[in-house]
């Protein structure tokens, strides 16, 4: 006869038999699911910085933009200035270039472009507006080679005394509008994508 002092729950207190494999893949697959919802979270928070900081570089291109088209302006004016005392070389030339500011050069700021760099921030970017935020900076780069190229020919004319010459000023004034006229195209492609929003107060601090 079966022991009348046998409890049904005895039999359910004790532990039930696993294969080791359940336990195995149990632990697998909430490693795997923790690391699946950290990479998640980072790619979501990588994303996000990257989003921010297209649009702090769209802000600061909208301020080189302002910067350069103030200087280009210039460059227009003194080019349109020079220009009949260097078709007609029998002209009497001024002791004074009317309108005269120098070279004038913009403020082309790169901060944030290079913090975004330096940080790998640009590759969490689609490809194309990574390739182009480059491209800008690149063109940008090449005009503040072409200005200060043009610097330091001027100030070795100016040590020989041959800072008036007008054609030399003509090139240099022609050359940098014509660059500066490149580089600003190249912001008003790339802004609207990045920066649809006029720079605020504090970021004219930049």
């Amino acid at each position: 006869m079966p022991d009348s002092d046998a409890r049904p729950e005895d039999s359910a207190s004790k532990p039930r038999w696993r294969p080791p494999w359940v336990e195995v893949g149990s632990i697998v697959f909430s490693v795997l699911f923790a690391l699946m919802v950290n990479s998640l979270w980072q790619d979501r928070a990588a994303k996000k910085e990257a989003a921010f900081a297209s649009n702090r570089i769209g802000k600061e291109l909208q301020l080189n933009r302002k910067s350069l088209d103030e200087s280009r302006d210039y460059y227009r004016s003194m080019a349109k200035t020079l220009e009949p005392w260097v078709q007609d070389p029998g002209s009497q030339p001024p002791e004074r270039v009317p309108g005269w500011q120098g070279v004038r050069p913009p403020i082309l700021r790169d901060a944030s472009y290079t913090v975004a760099l330096s940080t790998d921030t640009l590759s969490h970017l689609d490809f194309k507006l990574a390739e182009e935020i480059t491209h800008v900076y690149a063109l940008q780069e090449m005009f503040n080679l072409l200005l200060n190229k043009y610097l330091d020919s001027l100030l070795a004319r100016s040590a020989t005394s041959d800072s008036q010459d007008f054609r030399f000023l003509l090139s240099m004034f022609s050359d940098l509008a014509s660059l500066a006229d490149a580089v600003i195209r190249a912001y008003d492609d790339l802004i609207p994508q990045i920066a649809p929003e006029p720079p605020s107060p504090e970021d004219l601090e930049l």
